[in-house]
């Protein structure tokens, strides 16, 4: 397997947004067990809009470096059955810099530029996801053509 191939198991896609409800981005996670979707799908929410007036989230502005161990810790604890693949590269993380950085390597995607220079730490709006089940690995064939 080659690493352009979609290895089985579940496949996450996390959309978010950004500022004023503009430049989507779609983030695909492969390869997950369905602990693994739980998880990221339960700390993508905690990132819906703070403007939300029925579910105000932590996204759409500059992430306090108060607020982010205690949602790991507590998102660690709620799905012990995290592959301990994910489960290491979040605990890892768990000083502030290490989480913001994990959170746009994985499913919140890097703010524009212009953001990250008008707020220190912006995180994007979790919008919303799919989930897919791949039951065999899908080889990337494009160098055949």
């Amino acid at each position: 397997m080659n690493n352009k191939d979609i290895p089985s198991g579940f496949q996450l896609h996390v959309t978010t947004w950004e500022n004023d409800a503009d430049n989507y981005k779609t983030a695909i996670l492969s390869g997950l067990t369905d602990e693994d979707v739980k998880f990221y799908i339960s700390l993508a929410k905690e990132f819906e809009s703070r403007n939300n007036r029925f579910n105000k989230g932590l996204g759409n502005g500059s992430l306090n470096p108060d607020v982010f161990e205690p949602i790991l810790k507590k998102k660690l604890e709620e799905f012990p059955l995290l592959s301990s693949k994910i489960r290491t590269e979040w605990e890892a993380a768990i000083d502030y810099r290490s989480f913001w950085d994990k959170l746009v390597e994985t499913i919140l995607e890097m703010p524009d530029e212009g953001m990250m220079v008008a707020h220190r730490n912006f995180v994007r709006v979790y919008s919303h996801h799919r989930v897919y089940y791949i039951p065999a690995p899908i080889r990337d064939v494009t160098d055949d053509f």
